[in-house]
Order: structure tokens, then C-alpha cells, then sequence
């Protein structure tokens, strides 16, 4: 790779990523950009420019897409920026048709308290949109409260050439 770009809204967060960042000497290869993801373009061109690519090989959503209101958006930006050929990856929370539907109701009501949004269509807007290389739908844990269990999903597409709804 030529360069990492870290894009998120949250300053607390894009600080300790600097500090992470510095600690380990890779100003060099990771460029932070504070941004809303869905107001686009994901990356913009000055930092691609300085890198001397126009197009990006990988783009991730690492538990992002169930906190950002405008997901549809900023899953558009990625693809936009991604190259044709290239990888959009995402982990997240999620509700599937395997929970039973009080589960289902409870982790949705839980999760929104702290502004995260559970969706079954995540996933299956990525399904639509790039041809599925990995799926891995589970439910696990959590830190100290292991016995509390709701889904995840584990999913890297591949972008087609050409528009995004033709895969």
C-alpha cells in the first residue's frame, strides 16, 4: 500500500489514532482526515493527490456503518472512491432472522440508547452491491459480559467495474 487514510467524525477518537500513530513512527503512511463519511467524498482528492493515486484498493467500515444515520451515504462515498476490482470490507453489530424477534426487539432498543442503529441491511446492501467474497454472520460476547450475546457480521465485497448496482 502506498497510504492508510482513517476518516471518522469523532475528534477523542482521531486524537488517540495520532498518538497511536506518532508512538509508532507511521506519519509517514497514515493520513487522519476528521470528516462525516456520509457528507462525502470519503477521502478527498488533495490527500489522494499527495499520495499520487486517484482511487483507493480497500475501504473498511470497522462497527461505523450502525452509528452513522446517513450509512446509505457513506457506503455510496466508499464505493465512489474505491477502485474498479478494489475491496470494501465491514465488521458490525446486526439483527438477523435467526434471533428470536424479543432478542431482536431488545438489542435494537438497547443499542439505539448509545445512538447505534442495528440493521439486517448493512449486510444485505453490501450482498447487493459487490460481489461477496466473505460472509460470516455470528453472535458472540462481550468484554466482562460474556453470556450477553448478539449477532455481528464479517463481510468483504469486491467492486465490479461500472456502476454500483451492476455486480
Amino acid at each position: 500500500f502506498k497510504q492508510i487514510y482513517l476518516v471518522d467524525i469523532c475528534k477523542p477518537l482521531l486524537d488517540r489514532a495520532r498518538r497511536r500513530i506518532k508512538e509508532n513512527g507511521w506519519e509517514r503512511y497514515v493520513t487522519v482526515i476528521q470528516a462525516d463519511a456520509s457528507a462525502g467524498p470519503l477521502i478527498p482528492a488533495k490527500y489522494l493527490k499527495a499520495a499520487g493515486v486517484d482511487k483507493v484498493d480497500f475501504v473498511t467500515f470497522s462497527y461505523s456503518m450502525c452509528m452513522i444515520p446517513e450509512w446509505e451515504k457513506a457506503l455510496t462515498f466508499a464505493y465512489d472512491v474505491l477502485r474498479d476490482n478494489g475491496y470494501i470490507g465491514a465488521a458490525d453489530f446486526t439483527v438477523t432472522d435467526k434471533q428470536w424477534t424479543a432478542t431482536r426487539l431488545f438489542w435494537s432498543k438497547w443499542f439505539s440508547f448509545d445512538g447505534v442503529h442495528l440493521s439486517s441491511r448493512h449486510l444485505t446492501t453490501l450482498i447487493a452491491k459487490t460481489k461477496p467474497m466473505l460472509q460470516h454472520t455470528f453472535s458472540a460476547g462481550f468484554p466482562y459480559f460474556s453470556w450477553a450475546k448478539c449477532w455481528h457480521f464479517a463481510y468483504i465485497g469486491k467492486k465490479c467495474q461500472g456502476e454500483m448496482d451492476v455486480c
